[in-house]
């Protein structure tokens, strides 16, 4: 887990929240429709684009994000499990191949969400 991004994350959120309410809105006053509409299409254009800033840095693995993730050890465990069973099934009765799956079960036990193996 790459904690700096979520710090990341809530400080752009806590900038963004004091020049909307520091700066940008200091005094009070009726808002027109075209006000509002202007403001609404400035932070959608914001959120749009964090979510591209995002997606592209998981996909470029851009500080390291996204190499590892929970999906891919799950993955990693569960090709290691099948090999070990590919190779008894043949040979192994069933209480081997029961063991072989309490094992892989086993190991998968303490993997919490989010937090990979």
């Amino acid at each position: 887990m790459k904690v700096w991004a979520y710090v990341a994350f809530i400080g752009l959120v806590v900038l963004f929240l004091a020049l909307d309410l520091g700066v940008f809105h200091r005094e009070a006053h009726a808002v027109t429709m075209k006000e509002a509409a202007s403001w609404s299409v400035v932070w959608v254009t914001c959120g749009l684009a964090f979510a591209v800033l995002v997606y592209f840095a998981y996909e470029n693995h851009w500080l390291g994000l996204g190499l590892t993730t929970p999906t891919k050890d799950l993955e990693r465990s569960f090709s290691t499990w099948a090999d070990e069973l590919r190779g008894v099934v043949g040979t192994a009765d069933e209480a081997e191949q029961a063991r072989l799956l309490d094992t892989f079960v086993a190991d998968d036990a303490d993997v919490q969400p989010g937090r990979g193996c």
